[in-house]
């Protein structure tokens, strides 16, 4: 694996064992919308239950939110998106 500075934009690394590392005060963190975290790969295998119980479980203590994104309401969609959200 190599690490290479990030400058933003670049293609998918996906099987180049390479890493994109950015500059977080050039390039702050957004976090993703609930619904993109911690769910199954659409085209690959399941990443099982303990993965996927990390969306709940983070939420409930604070450590992902909402984003403002309509797709998700953690009262209303309970159990819509990764198995036991928001448990």
């Amino acid at each position: 694996m190599k690490l290479y500075a990030g400058r933003g934009n670049e293609p998918d690394t996906i099987g180049d064992k390479a890493v994109l590392v950015y500059d977080s005060d050039k390039y702050p963190f957004y976090p993703a919308e609930l619904y993109h975290q911690f769910h199954d790969d659409f085209m690959g295998p399941s990443y099982g239950k303990a993965y996927n119980s990390l969306q709940g479980r983070q939420y409930k203590q604070g450590l992902v939110g909402l984003t403002g994104c309509p797709d998700m309401d953690p009262v209303r969609d309970e159990g819509r998106y990764a198995k036991g959200f928001p448990s």
